[in-house]
């Protein structure tokens, strides 16, 4: 086939272009080797990391550590003709080493390939100890705890050896020593092992904020003498674990005119209980407990949340034992003790009665004479009698005789009476009824006998609830009626005022009255 003239031109210059591009230039990653030690565990501070590597003569190998599978690098040298590497600069724990080919003499970010990565390296320098107090503890005088951790690294010769002091406010040791040492006889391969201190504070030691000083140290296989300082410091001014000792005892307030100084425990809604309304000026448990007149404890409750934040529980009691049974009518008293988190306590109490009273409904009953309850002056009428006692009736008893005298108009034939008594005071005021009964009857056999029975309201002096009594010879009731007919209700003498009269030539006998009153009462 003949091939265009065009064409073979353009197949040329391509072959040209072909043969005047350049050889590729050859993986640096394929053209360094690096022997890795057999030695994975070990103290950068003690041991270098010694390698062997082979390279093109132009390409200059740097190394640099970082966590296992992260992207980034840290510590970027070069790798020294000696191929041991100084990782005492590398973070404690699991540790990978990279090595990056560079084409220049200066490490550059991007223009190094990654060529190699060591195998996974576990780097041990120092013992982890570590404080359990997420914040400062608090601690109070007595005997006291503090929790630590630590990470032996095993295999190891022995057992860990640790010491601790408590440090004065200033950080340095107490003119006594308060300090120990332990040796914990135990060790494991992975994690971390907790350690308690029991340590004692002394009474005369002043509120403030003082150090607790931990050292371990531990001799082992792979690492070499491994040494710690609680919370990773590396001196005392910066690995030291905050304590504060409180020896202030929390103030305790208790507002005592909302507690009634009698408590009625009869579920009436009245007294049934008395509140403790307390607080304190920082969080703290209390305690009630409730002792009878010989001390012996009736009621305890423990746990309770007392602080000044409106956050604590409610405190009571109800008036019964710890068995649930309402308390024998006495004395007895309550006291509340508060602990901070210190154990530092505050104490309050106070005595307070336990009564079987409660609220009901009672219905007071009275019988008067008609002339005992009399009051105020009579109305009679010129032609009219008020007999004192009655025509042939008892002592006590009144007549009311209309027209006796002669007949006249209505005011001239009119006798009546007001009568009054004093009432039991009620529970805050409150009466259901009041009813007055006149025992008594007409004084002659006529048909036209008649007495009006009624009650002279206090607002007013209106009569109200009147009621004509007719025949019959005893107990007549008058209308009940509800407290609106009570005087002065609302003092310590509430009384009642009733009246009863006639006209028109009756004539009609009353030996008493009963007073009935429906009341609530506290008894």
């Amino acid at each position: 086939m003949k091939i265009p003239t065009a064409v073979m031109a353009l197949l040329l210059m391509i072959a040209g272009l072909l043969a005047a591009a350049p050889a590729a230039t050859a993986d640096p990653a394929s053209e360094v080797t690096v022997t890795w030690p057999e030695y994975t565990r070990f103290n950068p501070t003690l041991t270098t990391y010694d390698i062997s590597t082979t390279s093109p003569g132009d390409r200059h190998l740097f190394y640099t550590w970082g966590r296992a599978g992260d992207s980034y690098a840290l510590g970027q040298a070069p790798v020294p003709d000696s191929g041991q590497l100084d990782l005492a600069q590398a973070p404690e724990g699991g540790v990978q080493v990279r090595i990056w080919s560079c084409a220049t003499a200066q490490w550059t970010v991007g223009s190094c390939p990654h060529v190699a990565d060591s195998p996974a390296l576990e780097l041990r320098s120092r013992m982890a100890v570590t404080s359990h107090a997420w914040e400062t503890e608090v601690v109070g005088v007595g005997q006291n705890h503090f929790f630590f951790s630590y990470a032996p690294q095993p295999p190891a010769v022995g057992y860990p050896q640790i010491t601790w002091e408590l440090l004065d406010t200033d950080r340095t040791s107490f003119d006594t020593p308060i300090h120990g040492s332990l040796t914990p006889q135990q060790l494991e391969e992975r994690g971390q092992l907790t350690v308690g201190i029991s340590y004692v504070v002394p009474a005369d030691i002043p509120t403030g904020t003082y150090y607790m000083d931990v050292r371990a140290s531990l001799d082992t296989v792979d690492y070499g003498h491994l040494e710690g300082h609680i919370n990773g410091g590396d001196a005392v001014s910066d690995g030291l674990a905050e304590i504060r000792i409180d020896t202030d005892p929390p103030h305790l307030t208790v507002d005592e005119s909302e507690i009634p100084a009698t408590i009625y425990p009869a579920d009436d809604n009245y007294l049934d209980y008395a509140e403790i309304p307390a607080s304190t000026d920082v969080e703290t448990e209390g305690t009630l407990e409730v002792t009878d007149a010989s001390g012996a404890v009736v009621h305890r409750e423990g746990e309770l949340l007392v602080d000044g934040d409106g956050y604590g529980d409610e405190i009571s009691w109800t008036g019964r034992t710890t068995t649930g049974k309402i308390a024998p009518v006495g004395s007895y008293t309550m006291t509340l003790t508060v602990a901070d988190y210190a154990g530092n306590t505050a104490t309050w109490s106070r005595s307070i009665a336990v009564s079987d009273k409660k609220l009901q409904w009672t219905v007071f009953e009275q019988n008067v004479s008609a002339a005992a309850s009399r009051t105020g002056k009579p109305l009679v009428g010129r032609c009219s009698t008020l007999a004192s006692p009655a025509r042939g009736g008892r002592r006590g008893s009144l007549g009311y005789y209309s027209q006796s005298r002669c007949v006249g108009n209505d005011k001239a034939n009119t006798v009546a009476t007001n009568h009054g008594m004093y009432l039991p005071k009620a529970f805050r005021h409150q009466y259901s009824w009041s009813q007055v009964t006149l025992n008594g009857g007409p004084a002659t056999r006529s048909r036209d006998n008649y007495i009006v029975l009624g009650y002279v309201e206090p607002r007013r002096g209106r009569l109200i609830g009147t009621k004509v009594l007719l025949r019959g010879n005893g107990a007549h009731d008058g209308r009940r009626l509800d407290s609106s007919g009570i005087w002065d209700l609302k003092t310590d003498k509430p009384y009642i005022i009733w009246s009863n009269g006639l006209t028109a030539g009756s004539r009609y006998d009353v030996r008493s009255y009963t007073v009935r009153v429906r009341y609530l009462a506290l008894r």
